[in-house]
């Protein structure tokens, strides 16, 4: 065995080992499809399978290997956008109920038998937006 097969199983062995350790290590999630969640896992199937690969890393297969290694990095970087893509879809859901809540509560104030109905929505308005503007951080006028 020549030394740079020996160095490509010890990187390979290396590769592996910080694989294990990043699964083992970082804290997930209770739930599966969680962005957070699916991308630890892909990091440290990407890195264990990364670092099996190595192990078979020879001259005449060295282009094949580090194309094989890029399209599996390729696959775990668009199951992570698909999982983000499902989040993203599942908080644009929730915008016309939000909506709704929201004109069903401005609607309930104007019915009320308030006299001052004006002045309370507009306090009320500027109440929501100096909140919004504390939660978003200043604005840029």
């Amino acid at each position: 065995m020549n030394i740079t097969r020996s160095i490509w199983i010890i990187f390979g062995c290396v590769v592996v080992g910080c694989g294990i350790f990043w699964t083992i290590m970082f804290p997930k999630t209770g739930e599966i499809l969680r962005p957070d969640f699916v991308g630890s896992v892909a990091l440290g199937v990407g890195i264990i399978v990364t670092g099996i690969l190595c192990f078979f890393m020879t001259r005449t297969r060295a282009a094949t290997l580090v194309l094989s290694i890029l399209l599996l990095w390729s696959l775990l970087t668009n199951v992570v956008f698909l999982a983000l893509l499902r989040e993203d879809q599942e908080a644009f859901r929730n915008i016309p109920a939000m909506n709704a809540l929201n004109a069903r509560q401005w609607l309930s104030i104007l019915e009320s038998d308030r006299d001052d109905k004006i002045s309370y929505l507009s306090s009320r308005l500027k109440q929501i937006i100096k909140e919004g503007e504390e939660m978003s951080g200043p604005s840029k006028q």
